[in-house]
């Protein structure tokens, strides 16, 4: 009797590494408001990360078109959204899919005016 070596787990615990490597995307971080998460990606691989494609073919504008920087200011996680800008400022101009501007997607206004008055200062 011939044993299957690809045998697929119907377990709901069972995780492709494509979900695996996007559990420790920069996307992902951002969506769980993990700020010391996204700080150790950009140390790690570098700040254009903040601007790139995963190996899940994540890129800046995922699904919904949205870049980790929509993702945090969507969810409200303003020390993120900050730390994203500082990097590249060019983010706040990036629009998604239904034409929103990352600070058009803040969750409260207060943050609106925290992240566009970040991306305006002079370097």
């Amino acid at each position: 009797m011939a044993h299957d070596h690809h045998h697929q787990s119907n377990s709901p615990y069972t995780q492709t590494l494509d979900e695996l490597d996007f559990m420790r995307s920069i996307h992902n971080a951002c969506i769980e408001g993990a700020a010391e998460k996204v700080r150790n990606i950009i140390v790690k691989k570098g700040s254009h990360v903040v601007n790139e494609r995963d190996s899940t073919g994540y890129t800046p504008l995922d699904i919904d078109g949205q870049t980790p920087l929509h993702k945090a200011c969507e969810k409200g996680y303003t020390d993120i959204a900050v730390m994203l800008v500082k990097r590249d400022r060019s983010l706040l101009e990036i629009k998604d899919n239904k034409g929103r501007t990352p600070t058009e997607c803040c969750a409260r206004e207060e943050m609106k005016t925290i992240v566009f008055k970040v991306g305006s200062e002079k370097s």
